[in-house]
């Protein structure tokens, strides 16, 4: 009941805006307007599975039932749409959202500069740190990985286990081993161009990249943070910014233009408003002059 309510305000809303703009043919009408096109495609969409579901029910042979026929069940998808609809309404989502296509010639160029970024880290990476990851403290009796809270310690470890090789294992009967599992279920690694990518990537979005410079901090010895660090500053604090900054300077060209566009709407209403009384009374006294030479 609620999907139909919603269907025909929107309908009205579509007829309205055909009825005083014209369809398609005459300048400025309604399907001139991208996101007039937007909300036609969601209206019509939502008419067709109604028709195919009343089809359905009645048993055509356009039901989804029968073997054969058409079924027109993925134009439910389009409902996901409807949301979008509140771009029309909304003034400033509207500027938003074209901003961001207005922005995306412009990023081109930082992003091919951000993806030569990930990829030169991502093979210095795997350069220098590729495979560190899975050294762990191993016991020489058992044979098995030292589990960091029997001894007193808390890595916070995905298998509990402890790196070692800059990280001298405990003092014992243990020895620094290669195991097959890297940290956090082997996500965190520089052992592939993929992974590389991956880690880089999420290093310069500055979420958990601490943890990772402290595992190969232990793996490979202090002097690794100059690499985590120039990743991070380079890519977080410039690139990043970069493009945020261009995103930015498309949202303020879009704004300016949409208050440009408010401003000769509101002059021209008012110069309506001004000559209207003035016209009346040049009309007035036009008509009291052909009085007068009768």
């Amino acid at each position: 009941m609620i999907d139909y309510s919603f269907l025909a305000a929107y309908s009205i809303e579509m007829i309205f805006k055909i009825l005083a703009k014209g369809f398609v043919f005459n300048r400025g009408a309604y399907l001139r307007d991208s996101f007039n096109i937007l909300d036609f495609v969601i209206v019509m969409s939502a008419y067709v599975t109604i028709i195919q579901e009343s089809l359905a029910k009645k048993g055509d042979a356009y039901g989804p039932q029968k073997s054969g026929g058409v079924s027109l069940n993925a134009l439910r998808a389009f409902r996901v749409l409807r949301p979008l609809r509140s771009i029309t309404a909304i003034k400033g989502l509207r500027i938003l959202v074209q901003s961001l296509l207005a922005a995306l010639p412009l990023l081109k160029d930082t992003i091919v500069v951000l993806f030569f970024f990930l990829i030169i880290f991502a093979i210095a990476g795997i350069q220098l740190i590729a495979g560190k990851l899975k050294y762990r403290c191993i016991d020489i009796f058992t044979g098995r990985m030292v589990i960091d809270s029997d001894i007193g310690l808390d890595l916070q470890l995905s298998d509990g286990g402890i790196i070692c090789g800059s990280y001298k294992c405990p003092a014992g009967p243990y020895y620094c081993g290669k195991i097959n599992q890297n940290p956090d279920h082997g996500v965190t690694n520089y052992d592939n161009i993929l992974w590389a990518v991956i880690m880089t990537f999420q290093n310069i979005t500055l979420e958990g990249w601490s943890d990772t410079m402290k595992y190969y901090e232990m793996a490979s010895g202090i002097i690794i943070i100059v690499f985590f660090i120039s990743s991070v500053f380079i890519g977080a604090f410039f690139l990043l910014n970069l493009t945020l900054a261009v995103i930015n300077s498309s949202f303020s060209r879009m704004n300016e233009k949409y208050m440009k566009q408010a401003q000769e709407e509101r002059d021209r209403k008012r110069k309506l408003m001004q000559d209207g009384p003035k016209k009346r009374d040049d009309d007035e006294e036009e008509n009291d002059g052909l009085f007068q030479e009768e």
